[in-house]
């Protein structure tokens, strides 16, 4: 599924996703939605094709000058299988209604249809919940304030403004984030956690971060993290700050750098090396080569 999206910095008119094979050939394309920020008929963040040929994909819900998310699965012909918004099961925040509230700024799924659980991660309230598919109920909510108890001597434990959070199965004991961090941290990391939704606690199993001289890094806005098939964590430290390089880069479960590559930043270039996010894969046709 790839995502050609705008209007951007580009002016690119239109977005669409489109599914093509290996040699090129488009399979199947989305119908063309003019993209408008914190429009209800747009979608932002993640537009995912499911195993049951399904998609799922956040939209803008904007409520009076608040604006919060829709989840919703719908088929390849855009008909509406399911939905859940915050504000069904949250208190509106109360905002200058001179300006727009961007509250939940929503921007990570995970949708485990046949056992009824869908993650979802907000980044403006550093918060990660799990919802009940029946019953839209919030079975629980991950972070600084939540229902979780952290029991890790760490001096600073808690997420702030995450990104794809990673979390496997549907009662998944591990969830590992990219966390962006605050302006009062001033650095990113990687951080993942082993979480016990019984005795409802947590604590800090893994920690990548971006504190040291010279593996030093701060996204304030954007980033991603997924564990390879060989155990590694890939990372993609995606900046537009003038002053900021992207970088996407891979280590090992000791925290050591074995891959990496890096985009000059604005200010050498005189223009934008932004990504958002990426994937590290090896296709299964040359595994055994």
């Amino acid at each position: 599924m790839s995502l050609s999206k705008g209007p951007n910095m580009a002016k690119i008119p239109a977005e669409e996703a489109i599914e093509i094979d290996l040699e090129g050939n488009v399979i199947w394309k989305s119908k063309k939605i003019v993209s408008t920020h914190n429009d209800e008929n747009s979608w932002h963040h993640i537009y995912n094709l499911l195993d049951d040929d399904t998609i799922i994909t956040l939209k803008p819900n904007v409520i009076g000058t608040v604006v919060t998310d829709y989840i919703v699965n719908f088929d390849r012909d855009y008909n509406i299988l399911w939905s859940w918004t915050y504000a069904d099961h949250f208190e509106l925040p109360h905002c200058d209604p001179a300006n727009i509230c961007d509250w939940t700024h929503s921007n990570h799924l995970n949708m485990f249809k046949e056992e009824g659980v869908v993650y979802i991660n907000s980044r403006n309230l550093s918060q990660y919940f799990k919802i009940d598919m029946d019953t839209g109920e919030v079975l629980w909510t991950f972070g600084k304030g939540g229902d979780f108890d952290m029991i890790t001597d760490h001096p600073d434990p808690w997420f702030e403004f995450a990104h794809t959070p990673e979390i496997d199965t549907f009662d998944g004991n591990e969830i590992m984030f990219y966390d962006n961090g605050s302006e009062e941290r001033g650095y990113s990391r990687i951080i993942k956690y082993r979480i016990d939704d019984v005795d409802m606690t947590a604590e800090v199993i893994f920690e990548f971060d971006g504190s040291h001289i010279d593996r030093k890094w701060f996204t304030r806005f954007w980033g991603d993290v997924d564990t390879l098939d060989n155990g590694n964590i890939f990372i993609t430290a995606g900046a537009f700050e003038a002053t900021e390089e992207t970088r996407l880069f891979e280590i090992t479960k000791d925290g050591e750098i074995v891959w990496e590559m890096s985009f000059d930043p604005p200010e050498k270039t005189g223009f934008i090396n932004a990504i958002y996010n990426s994937q590290k894969f090896r296709p299964d046709i040359y595994k055994n080569k």
